[in-house]
């Protein structure tokens, strides 16, 4: 079974208008991700903490939607808002472009969800180590955690997908814990 998912947009707005979007996404269950050119913040649990104006890229993402936004020209911001039918989107949005919305464990006994960086022993409630990272990372106590080896476990976190009427994937939205 499938449900109706919008992208919404919103383009070249002010970091005012970027803000109101962000005190307006519901943080529980939520998560944030920010980036720039040489830098990436770890997965952290909303409410955010950051200056979003020192970031170029960011992600706010839990159980109602996600919302997305990427710096342009003279400090305007380019808007994305994703989520389903039956939540409301976020003030200053239209509704927007309509997809089927696929979550890829339904039906499945078991969930399914995508990997994140890094593993560490099983049991252990240290940082999370990836050899292809240069420091450890850190996500929230909320996420899931699987062994998927003897010794290792892993992170990671539920998606589902926004697909066109022919069946292409057009977003892949975070949707938080498994």
């Amino acid at each position: 079974m499938s449900t109706t998912g919008y992208a919404a947009q919103r383009h070249e707005v002010d970091l005012a208008a970027l803000q109101e979007a962000i005190d307006a996404f519901p943080t529980e269950g939520g998560f944030y991700l920010l980036w720039r050119a040489n830098c990436i913040t770890d997965i952290k649990a909303l409410p955010v903490s950051e200056d979003v104006a020192e970031w170029e890229e960011g992600r706010l993402f839990g159980p109602q939607g996600e919302l997305r936004w990427r710096k342009g020209a003279d400090r305007r911001w380019n808007l994305l808002y994703l989520y389903e039918e039956g939540s409301a989107p976020l003030p200053g949005f239209e509704r927007g472009e309509h997809y089927e919305v696929v979550f890829p464990d339904e039906g499945r006994r078991e969930r399914v969800g995508q990997y994140l960086w890094g593993a560490r022993a099983v049991g252990s409630t240290g940082h999370w180590v990836e050899t292809r990272i240069p420091r450890e990372l850190r996500y929230p106590r909320d996420l899931a955690v699987l062994p998927r080896e003897v010794s290792r476990e892993f992170a990671w976190i539920r998606y589902c997908e926004y697909r066109t009427p022919e069946g292409a994937v057009q977003f892949v939205r975070l949707m938080g814990r498994v």
